[in-house]
């Protein structure tokens, strides 16, 4: 009865029944999963896995490379700063909290991953995912599944993987992002008209909006794409300087973009 605590300095396969906490001792490599309460795992200095199980739990990693497994909706990673370079694996939608760095998306379900401010690494699974990476210059793999990439505000780098994919962009003000995989034809390129300009109509950009060159020809070409660098630029009145080009991404590999792989919404 009662809150009830086991200290180990070895590896806990499933804590025992009706106990609450687990405290990781000593400097070893050691793991703990907890059982079917709502749990607070705390690991010691070394690199653990802290699986919370059934429950909504707690779990804080301390100092090391930690591995958390997130698999109810209510559990909590707890991370200090300047304490390892972690890993979340989840199965439910997770956002990164303060000092995490990176996700993994498990199992087969439908999920969303959403990063912090810093730099994060989000990998989705084999559902249709949505990755948001925020602020920071984030990775983020899309994996099987048709996903929607959203980098954010920093230089990120975007792999879609297997599927139909869509590269989204919000805003103006975000930095380039490098496309790795982008297959014309069948992935998207989707932009924010709020973002970006009034002026540009929610579906499939019109071809007469769009340019396959290194600069636009006349005042409604908005979307340049220059196949010699790869570079996706929005040109906010076809004038082309410096002021009114904007460069989104970097596709890697591709010789030829449309019209048709744009999409405003």
């Amino acid at each position: 009865a009662g809150d009830d605590t086991v200290n180990s300095n070895i590896t806990i396969t499933t804590l025992a029944a009706n106990v609450e906490n687990i405290n990781l001792q000593g400097t070893a490599n050691i793991n703990a999963t907890g059982n079917t309460l709502n749990n607070n795992l705390t690991g010691n200095s070394g690199n653990n896995i802290l699986n919370g199980g059934a429950g909504n739990d707690k779990m804080a990693g301390g100092a090391g490379n930690d591995i958390y497994i997130v698999g109810q909706s209510g559990d909590v990673v707890l991370e200090e700063s300047k304490a390892g370079n972690d890993l979340i694996k989840s199965s439910q939608d997770y956002t990164i909290g303060e000092n995490q760095e990176r996700l993994t998306l498990t199992g087969k379900a439908n999920l969303k991953g959403t990063g912090n401010e810093t730099n994060n690494t989000i990998t989705g699974n084999s559902g249709n995912n949505e990755l948001v990476g925020n602020g920071g210059n984030d990775i983020l793999t899309g994996g099987a599944g048709n996903d929607n990439l959203v980098g954010g505000a920093g230089n990120d780098i975007l792999t879609g993987g297997a599927g139909v994919d869509k590269f989204v962009f919000n805003a103006l003000a975000e930095k380039i992002d490098t496309l790795k995989d982008f297959l014309p034809g069948t992935d998207k390129i989707c932009i924010n008209k709020i973002g970006f300009s009034e002026l540009l109509q929610p579906g499939v950009l019109p071809s007469d909006q769009f340019v396959l060159g290194t600069a636009p020809l006349d005042s409604n070409d908005y979307f340049i794409y220059n196949a010699i660098n790869g570079q996706v630029s929005f040109d906010a009145d076809g004038v082309g300087t410096a002021q009114s080009t904007h460069v989104l991404a970097t596709l890697t590999g591709v010789s030829a973009l449309s019209a048709n792989d744009i999409i405003i919404f």
